[in-house]
């Protein structure tokens, strides 16, 4: 819960808001074939119960996995479990407008396009990649790592302490591990102290391979090293601001200071951050080691809700105790640099207490921002699960997206071939065939036309023999001039005399025949003076001057 930003709860409580004032019919289908699996790591039953009523409101069924009940018993994560069921399972369901709504396996490639409808269409799966490999390195590392032998592989950081420590296997208080840090070094000494949300005061180790081991587990002192001690592998470990203890009431030159040392085999954490005797007893638990010199309790808030703890000898009290100003330590100095001296008989009988050092009323910025980044004042525009836009304000209305016509298919990704039939809004894509069927109707006259004209290369042959016949009527040889109907429109010519119809096909075989008209001057200009003493008209004779010239 403190990972979640303030837009985010705001985000989840309009989606709530909208889920309630949802039709419930709708609402009852809206996980539908969907399993939600449930996992509680303790005894529950109201939550539970709510949890199974709201998953199955939605239209979803329930799987229950308790790790009291479950396989981790013996040695199993959660993750063993996942792997195994993964087949089963959708790795991923996209929703969208009008209704669109796909599920897309593991291992499986889609391609989308468009808003309203949304256009689909699964790929080839891509070969993997660098960021695939590192990925398959490093968690091939993880699972064979030799500190996965000894603690949860829910731990974060675990797989960091292969190479910067050694493990031994069998002690008087379990497994340890041993890290590789020069002579005079001591757990919770290199760092800082930063107040965080909720759990206040939180250690920042200086060693990379700090997220573990000073937030996990507990330290001790064996041969002259310092070791870590982590809790039991089979438990879910719970994560702490740091495994100390802050002694209360020591002053340095008349001035408060904050004193801490880390915490022993089987000594328990009192947490200085709000929390419920529950959390109490999981942190605990989870993070000592059952042994032959320490015995794992039951319960520890009766111990650690004590007013005045002075019964209690800690190990580490007078090896690992750290020190510095209550202004140093709010400031988030280093530990190492601004550490003072403590008289060691001060700590020889110490009370444990809250840290002391207030926060600033201003953050601490240890390394000013260069250059702030721009931020759009505008706020973003969401998708909800109805394919609605949806501001990412508290209690904003949805706007339904306008429907737009069907998006033209994508071109594909290159080295990605496409799998199956496309579909839009999640329907088959039966528009895109469709459309090639009108337009067959339209090639099929345009392919007997052809046909038709095939004898048409003759004509432009034949032109120059009607041309020789037309000595005896002079309006023939316009009229025998077009394409290949040479034969029947002689007679349908010589029906209709209008004048008017014909210069238009006349044009027509000018236009085609510019070539086939150089020939064809000398065979026009000798019958010309045979034709003088025939005493014709003379616009006639001017007809025959003009014809030759107009191709030219």
């Amino acid at each position: 819960m403190s990972s979640l930003t303030l837009p985010a709860v705001s985000e989840i409580l309009a989606l709530a808001t909208l889920l309630e004032k949802e039709d419930p019919l709708k609402r009852a289908k809206r996980l539908a074939k969907r399993r939600i699996a449930l996992l509680f790591y303790e005894s529950s039953t109201r939550t539970r119960t709510s949890f199974e009523l709201a998953a199955k409101g939605l239209g979803a069924d329930t799987t229950l996995v308790s790790s009291l009940s479950s396989s981790i018993e013996k040695g199993e994560t959660l993750k063993d479990t996942v792997i195994t069921n993964e087949p089963n399972s959708s790795a991923i369901v996209l929703n969208g407008a009008g209704g669109f709504q796909l599920d897309l396996p593991p291992g499986q490639s889609v391609q989308l396009s468009g808003t309203n409808p949304v256009y689909s269409q699964f790929l080839e799966p891509a070969l993997p990649d660098e960021l695939a490999h590192w990925s398959l390195a490093y968690e091939t590392h993880r699972l064979s790592s030799i500190s996965a032998r000894y603690v949860s592989t829910e731990m974060e950081g675990y797989d960091e302490l292969d190479n910067s420590g050694d493990w031994q296997p069998e002690s008087d208080y379990g497994p340890i591990w041993f890290p590789r840090v020069e002579a005079g070094w001591a757990p919770y000494h290199n760092g800082h102290w930063v107040n965080r949300p909720f759990y206040g005061w939180t250690w920042v180790a200086d060693e990379p391979w700090g997220a573990a081991p000073f937030h996990y587990g507990r330290w001790v002192v064996v041969s002259g090293r310092w070791g870590w001690i982590p809790g039991p592998r089979e438990q879910h470990p719970v994560w702490s601001p740091a495994q100390v203890v802050f002694a209360g009431g020591i002053q340095v030159g008349g001035v408060g200071v904050s004193v801490w040392f880390p915490l022993g085999p089987g000594e328990a954490y009192k947490p200085w951050y709000p929390c419920t005797p529950q959390y109490i007893d999981r942190i605990n638990i989870t993070n000592i080691h059952e042994s032959r010199v320490v015995h794992v309790q039951t319960t520890y808030v009766n111990i650690v809700n004590v007013t005045n703890v002075t019964n209690v000898t800690y190990v580490n009290r007078t090896v690992g105790v750290t020190a510095m100003r209550q202004e140093d330590f709010a400031a988030g100095h280093s530990a190492k640099t601004a550490a003072v001296r403590v008289d060691p008989q001060q700590v020889a009988h110490i009370q444990p207490a809250r840290p002391e050092a207030r926060p600033p009323a201003q953050p601490v910025i240890l390394h000013p921002i260069a250059k702030p980044a721009a931020v759009q004042a505008a706020r973003p525009v969401l998708i909800n699960h109805q394919g609605q836009q949806v501001a990412a304000a508290p209690n904003a209305k949805p706007v339904v997206v306008p429907v737009k016509a069907a998006p033209p298919a994508p071109k594909p990704i290159p080295g990605r071939a496409a799998i199956g039939a496309p579909s839009i809004g999640g329907k088959p894509a039966t528009p895109t065939p469709a459309a090639p069927a009108p337009a067959v109707p339209k090639v099929a006259p345009q392919a007997h036309n052809p046909a038709l004209n095939q004898p048409t290369p003759a004509a432009p042959v034949s032109p120059a023999v009607p041309k020789a016949t037309p000595q005896s009527h002079n309006a023939a040889p316009e009229k025998a001039a077009p394409p290949a109907p040479a034969e029947k429109p002689a007679p349908k010519v010589n029906t209709p005399a209008p004048k008017a119809a014909q210069p238009p096909p006349a044009v027509k075989p000018q236009a085609p025949t510019p070539e086939a008209k150089q020939p064809v001057k000398p065979a026009e200009e000798k019958p010309a003076p045979a034709a003088k003493p025939g005493t014709k008209n003379d616009k006639k004779k001017d007809d025959k001057k003009t014809e030759p010239k107009k191709p030219e």
